[in-house]
């Protein structure tokens, strides 16, 4: 909506029209707008419209003028608002007219709702009220007109339909193949559709009781779309044929499953993409349970990018052999023993290399079966749906991958994580520093190597509420993890693509302090030194360190090397003594003992 910048002189009732020519060229000079508003000093007063829609003219009253001094000659209009949208707008003899669908966009907007409705408009007007002595001086005033949204149609008792270039119909626009709607009991109807085209997949909705197999006539006459041709938001109005004459054709944009929802009380419309979850079947495990039980799933980590990452065991002796299915391959295997939904690698059977192209068995000479030789201990696969494309990698995991967050610039000061058995496992310890853009949260990421994401980004795929469990995905588009700023033990698995994180707090126990074996004494992190520290007096006597209280998690061994369940620490000499603790993981973690 676009606001217009001209001068628009109207009569006031039984006034002089006041002319758009070089009179009136200074009536916005400084010296107007220190008299008095002449809303209150000339009687100009705006009485608000009462529009109903739909109307047969293009245009409505929006709201008209009038003047009770014999002093006010004319007016110029400067400026005018609609609950804060530009609009444009005419002058007809005293009465201010703009677009009834203008208007009526507007209401629906501000209401999020296109049932039939009576809406109060806040309008905001600037003008020039022009006296009669030839001085020009400004004023304001707000106005409340009403407009009644055009009704919705009666919900059709045969129910709705889709027409456009989905899968599901072949060859497009097929009066013979619609896609029907689930009737929802609330006045709200849905479809899953699946799209095949790479750009815009167009489309409209229809009532059910002018479908024909045979007569475009007869379905557009209950067609509905939206107010602008491709219509490329996911939520929106329904435009309807029997109230309006453009009705354009909204678009669903990519590829992908996404659910259609019309809301024929509101009469509005929604498109969601929705999550596909893909298995491995075979693989570690037997086909047909891994199909049935599904056990294999792969990650996400944006519902709006379809890229999928799994890692999982290979198998324990000999090649492993496996497909790739959705909800749709595996149930049809669990109830009909149909194998022929299951996806496989187009490059042929066991012969796909590490990178090709996807296709479900339908479309194979053989079922495109994946194999991995022997010897390697994970497989890690990445699915790009769109591009039906996919990348088979082996893993022989490191000793160390590195969180990477606000807490040490992403990066920039080491943070390892250390893996102990090889199975991917990994365990560190950090500070979770908040961030603004983050709502205060904890913001961070793990990478597979100290100083740079090409070996490993593994973001958040899913997330709790909380942050601090979820499952991974390795890929620059993934999220952060967030969770409550505090100091946290990481526990990752890249077999499973999964991390918990544990709040930790420190403290020190054993006869060397107070509390002897029984009660710890705290310790207080410091984000600046990155260090768990206390100033404590001491015995000539053995300590340890431990976390939250109890024996779970507890450190030992030497000062320069710290790991879990070591052995006790010894106090030499008596005295008050700083520690640092410099808890980081397996092999890094040490502590200073300073005596003062």
């Amino acid at each position: 909506m676009k606001k217009i910048f001209q001068y628009s002189f109207a009569a006031l009732a039984g006034l002089v029209l006041a002319s758009c020519n070089g009179d009136y060229e200074d009536w916005l000079k400084p010296q107007g707008y220190d008299q008095e508003n002449p809303a209150a000093a000339y009687g100009v007063t705006a009485t608000p419209g009462s529009i109903t829609m739909p109307v047969s003219d293009d245009d409505v009253t929006l709201f008209s003028f009038s003047a009770t001094s014999e002093e006010v000659t004319g007016y110029a209009l400067r400026n005018l608002t609609v609950s804060g949208f530009d609009v444009d707008y005419n002058v007809v003899g005293n009465n201010v007219v703009v677009s009834a669908n203008e208007v009526e966009t507007i209401a629906m907007s501000i209401a999020e709702s296109r049932a039939k409705k009576t809406h109060t408009l806040d309008v905001d007007v600037d003008f020039g009220a022009i006296l009669n002595n030839g001085d020009a001086v400004a004023g304001k005033l707000t106005v409340n007109p009403t407009i009644t949204t055009s009704p919705t149609p009666a919900i059709d008792e045969k129910g709705y339909f889709l027409l456009g270039n989905f899968a599901e119909n072949g060859n497009g626009w097929d009066l013979a193949a619609p896609v029907w709607m689930t009737d929802n009991g609330d006045g709200t109807y849905s479809a899953i559709v699946n799209t095949t085209g790479e750009g815009d997949n167009w489309f409209k909705f229809y009532e059910g009781s002018h479908y024909s197999a045979d007569s475009w006539d007869e379905v557009n006459a209950g067609q509905m779309g939206c107010s602008e041709n491709g219509c490329p938001d996911k939520f929106g109005f329904i435009i309807w044929s029997g109230d309006k004459t453009n009705v354009e054709t909204p678009v669903i944009q990519g590829k992908g499953q996404f659910k259609v929802t019309i809301d024929m009380v509101n009469f509005t419309y929604k498109v969601v993409r929705q999550a596909v979850n893909y298995y491995i079947v075979g693989g570690p495990n037997d086909w047909g349970e891994s199909a049935r039980e599904k056990m294999l799933k792969f990650n996400q980590a944006d519902i709006e990018v379809p890229v999928y990452t799994i890692v999982f065991p290979a198998a324990a002796e000999g090649d492993t052999w496996f497909a790739i299915g959705d909800d749709k391959a595996c149930d049809a295997i669990a109830n009909d023993n149909d194998w022929t939904q299951l996806f496989g690698t187009t490059s042929g059977n066991g012969e796909q290399g590490e990178s090709g192209t996807l296709s479900r068995r339908t479309g194979l000479n053989d079922d495109g079966s994946f194999k991995v030789p022997a010897g390697a201990k994970f497989i890690k696969i990445t699915l790009d749906m769109d591009a039906m494309t996919y990348q088979v990698k082996t893993l022989d995991f490191g000793e160390y991958i590195y969180e990477a967050g606000v807490n040490n610039n992403w990066g920039e000061v080491e943070q390892p994580l250390y893996c102990s058995d090889g199975q991917g496992t990994y365990k560190g310890f950090f500070y979770a520093e908040g961030a603004d853009w983050a709502d205060g949260k904890g913001a961070f990421k793990f990478r597979g190597a100290a100083d740079n994401w090409d070996n490993g980004n593994y973001g958040a795929a899913t997330m709790s509420d909380d942050g601090l469990t979820g499952t991974l995905i390795d890929d620059g588009g993934s999220g952060n993890i967030l969770v409550k700023p505090g100091f946290y033990m990481a526990t990752v698995d890249l077999a499973a693509m999964s991390y918990q994180m544990t709040p930790i707090a420190v403290g020190i126990i054993g006869p060397a302090q107070a509390g002897g074996w029984d009660t710890d004494t705290d310790m207080t992190y410091n984000p600046e030194t990155r260090a768990w520290e206390a100033t404590i007096e001491l015995a000539a006597d053995e300590f340890k360190f431990r976390a939250n209280d109890g024996w779970d998690i507890n450190w030992g061994g030497s000062a320069d090397n710290l790991i879990q369940d070591g052995g006790n620490l010894k106090i030499d000499e008596a005295g008050t003594y700083f520690i640092q603790f410099f808890l980081i993981c397996e092999t890094k973690s040490y502590c200073r003992i300073t005596k003062k």
